[in-house]
């Protein structure tokens, strides 16, 4: 079964793999940080964020639109 996020088919069993290693990782370790491609150019950011606690969204001044930051927080927030 896949599921289309941001305009990409992702496997259903990418995510519960990754929702599983970091489960493992969090066990180990008292803090887990992960650092992702950007969550608006690539899937990557937006299948880790489905996996953690939390996610610090960073962008550059200037050089980010508002519609295209609330575009990605929103496509974070429905992972």
């Amino acid at each position: 079964m896949a599921e289309i996020i941001d305009g990409k088919k992702v496997s259903q069993d990418i995510k519960d793999e990754l929702k599983v290693k970091v489960a493992e990782l969090k066990e180990k370790y008292d803090y887990v940080i992960m650092d992702t491609a950007p969550a608006g150019f690539v899937v990557d950011g937006v299948l880790t964020s489905a996996a953690v606690d939390g996610v610090i969204f960073l962008m550059a001044a200037g050089n980010v639109g508002a519609k295209a930051a609330k575009e990605t927080v929103e496509t974070l927030n429905n992972a």
